[in-house]
C-alpha cells in the first residue's frame, strides 16, 4: 500500500507536517483522537454531521470518547460503503453511554490483539466527600500491526478519557497520569 490510495484523503491535507523523508511513505499513520461529546445515534443529523467529518478526515484510526456503546457501528458500515475505508470498531465496557471506543480502518491497520481496558481492577482516590474511580472510564489499550508494502510494524495505543476536574475530578486526573505513566514504564521496561 501507498499512500497514493485514493482514500487517503488526509495524508495529502496533512503533508507539510510530515517529515521530509517520509512524504509520500506509509510509514506513519493518521491518528485523531475525538471526544464527540455524548455520542449516540438519537440526533439523525448530528450522526449524519459526524459521518461526513470522519468521511472527509479518513483517519487511519479514531480514538474516540463520550461515544454510546454500538453508536459508530452504522458509521462504520456506510464508510465502508463509500469506499472511505474498511473500519471496524471497538468499544469500552465502562462509562455508560461516555465510553472510550476506537474505529480503525483494516487497510491499514489490524489489531495484533485483544481490544481491552487497562485497570479492570478499578483503582480508587480519596477526595474530597469520598473515595472515587480514578478512571470512571477505563482507558481502552490494544497493539496494532500497521501495514506498508516494505515494512510493517507493531505499536500499541491507549485510548483515554479523563475525569473532568469538577468534584474531586481534579485528583482523579492526577492519579490516572501517575498510572498511566507508572504503565508505559512498565511496558518499555518488559521490551
Amino acid at each position: 500500500m501507498s499512500t497514493s490510495i485514493p482514500n487517503d484523503r488526509i495524508s495529502k491535507i496533512l503533508r507539510p507536517q510530515v517529515p521530509k523523508n517520509l512524504r509520500g511513505s506509509d510509514r506513519f499513520l493518521d491518528i485523531i483522537t475525538w471526544n464527540i461529546r455524548f455520542f449516540n445515534q438519537r440526533d439523525r443529523k448530528r450522526v449524519r454531521t459526524i459521518r461526513n467529518l470522519m468521511e472527509e478526515l479518513n483517519a487511519d484510526i479514531f480514538v474516540l470518547q463520550e461515544i454510546e456503546e454500538g453508536a459508530l457501528d452504522g458509521i462504520a458500515e456506510d464508510l465502508i460503503d463509500s469506499g472511505a475505508g474498511l473500519y471496524k470498531t471497538a468499544y469500552g465496557t465502562t462509562g455508560g453511554e461516555q465510553r472510550v471506543a476506537f474505529m480503525y480502518d483494516t487497510e491499514w491497520v489490524k489489531a495484533a490483539s485483544n481490544i481491552d481496558e487497562l485497570f479492570p481492577e478499578k483503582p480508587t482516590v480519596e477526595v474530597a466527600g469520598g473515595v472515587k474511580e480514578i478512571f470512571p472510564r477505563l482507558p481502552l489499550h490494544a497493539k496494532f500491526v500497521a501495514f506498508n508494502e516494505k515494512d510493517p510494524f507493531d505499536f500499541e495505543l491507549v485510548g483515554v478519557h479523563l475525569k473532568s476536574k469538577r468534584g474531586g475530578g481534579g485528583a482523579q486526573r492526577t492519579q490516572a497520569a501517575k498510572l498511566l505513566a507508572q504503565w508505559v514504564q512498565k511496558a518499555v521496561a518488559s521490551e
